[in-house]
């Protein structure tokens, strides 16, 4: 799987252009930390046991027991 990475420097710019907008539109980015992403994959069963960040994408190899 691929998420937004929110801390590299272009999706974090994403989140503030989007904030500064005051748009409430439900089709946006949403950015990701891998802790947020671990919490999610753990809670719905998977395990992850490859996680590698690449410029702005954070890629996870995650399997169910």
């Amino acid at each position: 799987m691929q998420f937004p990475h929110f801390t590299s420097e272009k999706v974090f710019k994403w989140f503030v252009r989007y904030a500064e907008s005051g748009s409430r539109h439900i089709a946006r980015v949403r950015g990701y930390t891998i802790p947020e992403i671990k919490k999610i994959l753990n809670s719905l069963g998977f395990e992850t046991p490859k996680i590698l960040t690449e410029g702005t994408a954070i890629i996870v190899t995650a399997k169910k027991p």
